[in-house]
């Protein structure tokens, strides 16, 4: 029988491959997460009845740098033959489960929206290592980062693996839950994963309020803010006297300096002085299109509408790892961490 390399892409640990009559159906897993995949044979229709064989990883993504190959069962082994080139692999005993999808309700919760909330959780904290779907909203969280966007999703309160939305392509999908399992369709394709048991209620009603307004050109904080990066992963934000001044602040072993400043073009703060991790600002900026900027004493947000993403300060409480009391960074002065901590 005749196969396309082209079928042999977005492979996992455990795949089964059946070729018949005019189709191929892939059948990729992991153990729990998995993408069942039924496609047309370019070859059209196949004689010969039915051939089924399975590859782990390695062998089934080696199978896509073949445009054309025919393929034959001898015992255990799976023969491979591409124009002169001829091989075998072992073939292998599968067990096959496919989740159970009785009692699937499709959900309104955008994958454009689930990526963003995936850019702003934590992978290494299962509480925050996925998307936290709401009745009312979905979150993205890593306790310092958050964003939320307001809409009815048409589910109960469910945790989704990041896992799952790393297997999805571009394409326009079906989501739909079960309460335990959620699954993406599309023409020819399903991709299925357990949910998370842990739920994390605490953000379901999260909307935070701040006093600071802060108008600048956003455009201009971006490209600043890029450029500090160049020099440090932490920026000094000071508001004095109707500009915005931004001070790379020198991480332990880095010597190097960047000073800017952006004209405010309106603030109701007098006076303010924090540190941020310049790729936090850079991701809540670029998460949130907003024409105002809201500033506390501990944070900084875009809002706009049903849609808000958050950074907080880096402090002692949220960043044990640098230590910096932000507070204390005097304008002017490029400071290592140690030397902020010892004062």
């Amino acid at each position: 029988m005749k196969i396309s390399g082209k079928h042999f892409k977005r492979g996992m640990p455990n795949n089964y491959i059946a070729i018949e009559k005019d189709y191929v159906l892939i059948h990729s897993f992991d153990g729990t997460t998995g993408i069942y995949r039924m496609e047309q044979n370019e070859f059209g229709l196949q004689e010969g009845g039915k051939i089924e064989f399975n590859l782990v990883a390695k062998d089934f993504n080696l199978l896509s740098k073949f445009n054309e190959l025919d393929v034959e069962l001898v015992g255990d082994s799976i023969c491979f033959k591409s124009g002169v080139s001829k091989f075998k692999i072992q073939n292998y005993e599968l067990s096959l489960n496919r989740p159970d999808t009785t009692g699937a309700v499709e959900m309104n919760v955008p994958i454009d929206i689930m990526n963003k909330c995936i850019a702003f959780a934590d992978a290494t904290r299962k509480e925050c290592a996925g998307v936290l779907v709401y009745e009312n909203s979905v979150v993205g969280s890593s306790g310092s980062n958050t964003y939320k966007k307001v809409l009815k999703t048409n589910t109960q309160t469910i945790h989704i693996p990041g896992s799952f939305l790393k297997n999805l392509e571009k394409d326009n999908y079906s989501i739909k839950s079960t309460g335990k399992v959620i699954f993406a369709s599309k023409q020819g394709e399903i991709v299925y994963s357990p949910l998370y048991e842990q739920k994390i209620t605490m953000l379901e009603n999260y909307d935070p309020k701040f006093e600071g307004i802060l108008s600048i050109d956003c455009n201009e904080l971006i490209a600043q803010l890029q450029n500090i990066s160049l020099f440090s992963n932490h920026v000094c934000f000071e508001i004095k006297n109707d500009k915005l001044n931004l001070l790379s602040l020198v991480d332990e072993g880095i010597h190097k300096e960047f000073t800017s400043s952006i004209k405010i073009v309106k603030t109701n703060i007098q006076e303010y002085k924090q540190v941020f991790r310049v790729d936090h600002l850079l991701k809540v900026i670029d998460a949130v299109s907003a024409k105002e900027i809201s500033i506390d004493k501990n944070a900084f947000m875009m809002k706009n509408g049903d849609e808000l993403s958050v950074t907080m300060v880096v402090s002692n409480q949220n960043s044990e790892d640098l230590k910096i009391k932000a507070v204390t960074v005097k304008p002017g002065e490029n400071k290592t961490v140690e030397e902020i901590e010892n004062e």
